[in-house]
């Protein structure tokens, strides 16, 4: 006997498929996954969740959804994995899992040496970059900023080496972002600072010199293109010239003396600087004449009054080309002028009864150059006068001249000399002394003469003479 029968349903449910899209990821350190969940076999209602499994790796973490977004960072220098195990369900069912593994490329850091560097204008940057967290295979891009400064470019490479130029009077920048790579991973970028000092540069005034030996440089040193805190050096070259050395200031004030008769130069080169930064050089040369002696011969000279002059001046020491000019003291002298020439040749007179001097100083001169004055004394002694008395005399044959001899301008020392010239008498000769005591003789029957020329004299200068006449009368027999 059968029983009832009974209907068991059994409702089979299908099991949904998931599709990762993408089905594996290859991302940077610290990006964010981005994998979407679907059902590809039609089964409604899917829903997905996943574990994971790190390796070289943080922030991966089990989950669910329709979409893994997960922020994933390599925890080493090496690439690391996140290995999703991604199963469907759908009314209870699973479906089967699939595995989507994303790698994680670590992301190289960049250290620049120098960090920040400051350089003069016209020079070249030297800034290395390197890789420090062991991250291999980095590569370096690089932006630039320019401020007041021209030549900095972007590029790549493992050295930032650029001629940098400062655009204006203050310094300026160039900052550089860094960017390392690896993997196609790009790491944090890094700025560099470039300070660019501008160049100062130097004007002198005057930019040439001509000075006599002895003499000092006046050179003026200044900047004219704005930089300011500059500072000037320099080395000289001397040629012919002692006196010159290296130094630093804002003027060069040298004494230089020329070492041989001709002229020499002192070559002055002149760099500015500012901030250590040294602006292109100038030169500056200082021509130093030299300057002539002079020798007067006689070195000093004794005349007498109304004579001449006779001071022949001459250069010993080789200078060529030099004049003579001379000013004068008088003293006790009239006819002294200043004058140049190359005698000093003047009628020279005492106006007292006792000598007179004319100091002359007499400067030699080249090229513009004096040279250190001499001086040449010149003693003029007066002449004495002579007066006789009697001034005239007649006498008896036989009898004696008594002619006293003085002088009256005031000369002292005074001497008298004479000569004489007879006529019809004898007894009569040249002689000396300070009157005239001589025997005459008429030689014949008429009155005779002698005729003395007396000449006064002191210090060897000669007066005027005069003349004293004798007549002598003959006796009656």
């Amino acid at each position: 006997m059968s029983g009832t029968p009974i209907t068991v349903i059994v409702t089979v449910n299908p099991l949904p498929d998931v599709v990762a899209s993408p089905n594996a990821e290859t991302i940077c350190s610290g990006g964010t996954t981005n994998i979407a969940l679907s059902t590809s076999n039609g089964v409604a209602g899917a829903t997905y969740s996943w574990t994971v499994v790190q390796s070289n790796v943080s922030g991966a973490t089990a989950g669910f959804g329709t979409t893994i977004n997960q922020t994933l960072t390599a925890t080493t220098s090496s690439s690391g994995t996140a290995t999703y195990t991604i199963t469907p369900a759908s009314n209870g069912c699973n479906g089967t899992p699939i595995v989507v593994v994303v790698t994680v490329n670590p992301t190289p850091d960049v250290v620049a040496l120098p960090a920040s560097q400051t350089i003069c204008s016209g020079a070249n940057t030297n800034i290395a970059l390197s890789t420090t967290n062991g991250v291999a295979g980095a590569t370096y891009s690089w932006t630039v900023v320019q401020s007041g400064v021209s030549g900095a470019t972007s590029d790549t490479g493992t050295t930032i080496n650029q001629t940098l130029t400062a655009t204006g009077s203050v310094a300026g920048t160039a900052t550089y972002t860094i960017t390392p790579t690896a993997g196609g991973c790009p790491g944090t970028p890094i700025t560099v600072i470039v300070t660019v000092n501008p160049l100062p540069d130097v004007v002198a005034s005057p930019n040439a010199e001509a000075i006599c030996s002895g003499g000092t440089t006046n050179i003026a040193l200044s900047t004219s293109n704005g930089v300011a805190g500059a500072t000037y050096s320099w080395t000289v070259v001397q040629s012919n010239v002692s006196g010159a050395t290296a130094g630093f200031g804002a003027s060069i004030n040298q004494t230089l003396t020329a070492t041989t008769s001709s002229s020499g130069t002192a070559t002055y080169t002149i760099t500015p600087a500012s901030n250590g930064c040294n602006g292109t050089p100038i030169v500056v040369v200082v021509t130093v004449n030299p300057t002539p002696n002079v020798v007067a011969l006689p070195a000093s000279q004794t005349i007498c009054s109304g004579a001449n002059t006779n001071i022949a001046l001459s250069t010993t020491n080789g200078v060529a080309g030099a004049t003579y000019s001379w000013t004068v003291v008088q003293s006790g002298v009239s006819g002294a002028t200043s004058d140049t020439g190359t005698t000093i040749n003047q009628t020279l007179t005492a106006t007292g009864s006792v000598a007179g001097t004319a100091t002359y100083t007499i400067t030699p001169t080249a090229g513009g150059c004096p040279g250190t004055p001499i001086t040449v004394i010149v003693t003029v002694n007066p002449l004495p006068d002579v007066v006789a008395s009697p001034n005239a005399e007649t006498i008896c044959s036989g009898g004696t001249t008594n002619i006293a001899l003085s002088t009256s301008n005031g000369v002292a020392g005074a001497t008298y000399s004479w000569t004489v010239v007879q006529s019809n008498v004898s007894g009569a000769t040249a002689g000396f002394g300070a009157s005239i005591n001589q025997t005459l003789t008429a030689t014949t029957s008429s009155s005779g003469t002698a005729t003395y020329t007396i000449t006064p004299a002191s210090n060897g200068c000669n007066g005027t003479p005069i003349v004293v006449v004798v007549t002598v009368n003959p006796t009656r027999t």
